[in-house]
């Protein structure tokens, strides 16, 4: 079984894209995960398939990292001790930031 952390983000992802639309969803609503220990664990295993085989087919966007951003549109270098340089920067910020989607 994947990673509960793994499944999780992917399926708020899920849930996010649908809008929080259950009939649109392939899980149709089943997917609560306060529910998830009155499931089976076949059940429990077909949802995992479903929300992990979704994020397969619909890769998190990646963004530049903080750094790499500060470089190209400032100019500036950073200091190799701040480690939030090092991350890439969350999806919501970099489209109110305007920031194109890490080519490779």
């Amino acid at each position: 079984m994947a990673e509960f952390i793994e499944v999780a983000r992917a399926k708020r992802r899920m849930c996010n894209a649908h809008k929080k639309k259950c009939s649109e969803c392939k899980l149709q609503g089943n997917c609560s995960l306060l529910n998830v220990f009155a499931y089976n664990d076949n059940e429990v295993k077909k949802l995992e398939n479903e929300v992990i085989s979704w994020a397969a087919e619909h890769p998190e966007p990646v963004y530049p990292t903080w750094g790499q951003y500060f470089r190209r549109y400032y100019g500036l270098e950073y200091c190799k001790g701040h480690e939030m340089l090092l991350e890439n920067i969350p999806a919501d910020i970099a489209q109110k930031l305007g920031i194109e989607l890490k080519e490779g």
